[in-house]
């Protein structure tokens, strides 16, 4: 689950069972301190999946 809000994206899918990646474009987020995973762009989300292999975007 990738989510901008801590408390109901992230907390909510954590209470569900699953994996969370808060959304935190401006990096504003206490999230190191709540031992989130964070992310500031959908591409970096895909980076993190694929491992490094390189992602191409056309358009």
């Amino acid at each position: 689950m990738v989510g901008d809000n801590p408390d109901a994206d992230v907390a909510g899918a954590r209470a569900a069972g699953m994996h969370a990646v808060l959304l935190d474009r401006s990096r504003a987020s206490s999230a190191e301190k709540r031992d989130l995973s964070t992310i500031s762009t959908l591409h970096e989300l895909i980076q993190r999946i694929l491992g490094k292999r390189t992602v191409e975007w056309t358009a």
